[in-house]
């Protein structure tokens, strides 16, 4: 829908889809697919650009075809005027309540949303330059209006009076601004950033947002939002440090699949339609493919369309399993829910996240808080040379017997470990002081006397 909007053409709405839908392939499917922070990802990319598309219709009666007379002296405004600035009025509404539920969803991608929006109001200012004035009046106009002014005072209140999310608190906000504080965090290399977003996203997006910049109408409030919204999150992905962002890069980079999509759809249509844009007048208006030999033309779209399909294809074949077994996350909640019934709110439990299937769900079982229960991270991470890690999680399950291990034990109280036999037995079974209470095969349970 935002981009029927944008370009008022359904083949690149279509396309859109494509390069969204066949060449979208997800790392986990499942229970496992949606853990941690994942889903409030799948909520994020969802709301994003549902707030765009209602920006977008509420300025979209700036441009010039819907230009409306809103000064007051002497002007009377004609029904369907009327009918557009109320219909303009209730757009800007949702966009704000919209904004307002990315916000309480999740907070990286509100934190997205608000450095494109940094980039998109001056971006959209400067390619009206000459009618700021006009441009301004009209959008006060349209905020200084009871359904607006409603919208944004409940919000408020309800942000900061009634629920505030944890991540408004200054702790939080200082861990996602400043200089990168880990190795994941210093940038992509657009070697990377094309693993993240595929080789035919970044191949045709690049494309479509030179032909873009170049050819489209940029007064038109869409270029300002696909423009923003692409510039910014490469920036953000790959050069973190111009920004003071400190958040995990490929994660941002992961972002940029949804802008890449849509100008990979616009870049091949106006490629092999150069008419629909002022990108056909470098040919001829009678015979927009006079200067390239049709024949050309249409083997190049045939490779092209091979090479998005076999890629798109492959990466979705590589991601799915054939033949889905839950077994390994049903036996990490079978243990999850023997350790609930069999343990009291004092009882710390330390579990594996490397080899147990779901663990993250387990904090759901026993509701004890956010980081309960505790968690050997993946083994990379204790590696970071940019930021120490604590590592009595890493300690206790790898080498439960060593100074550091036993150490740990004893400043963090833990007494329960839950992990997967076939990785980690050994080190525990000939030991005295640690009995097995538990065992399904895919998970076991220690008891730390």
């Amino acid at each position: 829908l935002l981009t029927l909007r944008i370009f008022k053409n359904k083949n690149i709405a279509i396309l859109s889809l494509l390069f969204l839908g066949v060449l979208f392939a997800v790392s986990s499917p499942q229970a496992k697919f949606v853990s941690g922070g994942v889903m409030g990802n799948i909520m994020g990319n969802f709301l994003l650009p549902l707030a765009f598309y209602f920006y977008y219709r509420a300025i979209e009666f700036l441009e010039k075809e819907y230009s409306l007379p809103l000064h007051s002296e002497g002007n009377v405004l004609s029904d369907l005027e009327v009918e557009k600035v109320k219909n303009a009025r209730i757009f800007l509404s949702l966009a704000i309540f919209t904004t307002f539920g990315l916000f309480y969803t999740h907070h990286l991608t509100a934190f997205v949303f608000l450095f494109v929006l940094v980039l998109l109001i001056p971006l959209f200012l400067v390619v009206n330059f000459g009618k700021i004035k006009e441009i301004l009046f009209k959008i006060s106009r349209i905020i200084l209006s009871p359904p607006v002014l409603a919208t944004i005072f409940i919000g408020l209140v309800f942000f900061f009076f009634i629920f505030t999310p944890n991540y408004v608190k200054n702790s939080a906000v200082g861990t996602a601004v400043g200089a990168p504080s880990k190795s994941s965090r210093e940038g992509l290399t657009l070697v990377n950033l094309k693993d993240s977003v595929g080789e035919a996203r970044a191949a045709l997006g690049l494309i479509g947002l030179l032909l873009l910049v170049f050819f489209y109408r940029k007064k038109n409030f869409g270029f300002a939002i696909i423009t923003a919204w692409t510039i910014m999150l490469f920036i953000m992905s790959c050069a973190p440090q111009f920004l003071f962002v400190n958040l995990p890069s490929s994660r941002i980079g992961n972002y940029m699949s949804y802008p890449l999509a849509i100008l990979s759809a616009y870049g091949l249509f106006a490629i092999f339609n150069p008419a629909f844009s002022k990108f056909g007048k470098i040919e001829s208006a009678e015979n927009p493919h006079r200067l390239i030999p049709l024949k050309f033309m249409k083997s190049t779209f045939l490779l092209i369309a091979i090479f998005v399909f076999a890629t798109g294809l492959k990466d979705s074949a590589d991601a799915f399993k054939k033949s889905p077994d839950f077994t390994p996350t049903l036996e990490t909640f079978d243990a999850s829910a023997y350790l609930k019934k069999n343990t009291v709110e004092s009882d710390i439990i330390l579990k594996d996240h490397n080899y147990l299937s779901g663990d993250t769900w387990m904090k759901l079982f026993f509701m004890r808080g956010y980081t309960y229960p505790l968690s050997r991270s993946y083994f990379k991470r204790y590696d970071d040379t940019t930021k120490p890690r604590e590592m009595c999680t890493l300690q206790m399950i790898s080498s439960p017997d060593s100074t550091d291990a036993k150490d740990c034990f004893t400043s963090t109280g833990t007494k329960y470990l839950m992990v997967n036999p076939r990785y980690d037995t050994s080190q525990f079974t000939k030991l005295k002081n640690f009995d097995e209470i538990y065992n399904s095969g895919g998970v076991a349970v220690y008891v730390r006397k």
